[in-house]
């Protein structure tokens, strides 16, 4: 016969909520790996563009809605200062 030995863990889940930095809509919502820490960060929206003196560097959170109206409001801008498609 097995003995069978219950063992009670506390467990402190750590959740992190993620909103839209430009409009405020809540993007979703994970849990830290107990492990690690590492968690997954929800619309993470990253963009690196060179300038004279180094790189210019956009790290924010953003729904995909949003992420795509700052690309387009990126596209339009470069295009004001006239840089061609290729």
């Amino acid at each position: 016969m097995e003995k069978q030995i219950k063992k009670q863990h506390i467990v402190n889940l750590v959740s992190h909520k993620f909103y839209c930095d430009r409009c405020g809509k809540f993007i979703g919502e994970v849990n830290e790996c107990l492990e690690d820490g590492w968690y997954p960060i929800l619309g993470e929206y990253k963009r690196k563009y060179r300038a004279s003196k180094g790189w210019l560097e956009l790290n924010k959170n953003y729904c995909d809605s949003c992420a795509e109206m700052i690309d387009y409001q990126i596209e339009l801008t470069l295009k004001e200062f006239g840089f061609k498609d290729n």
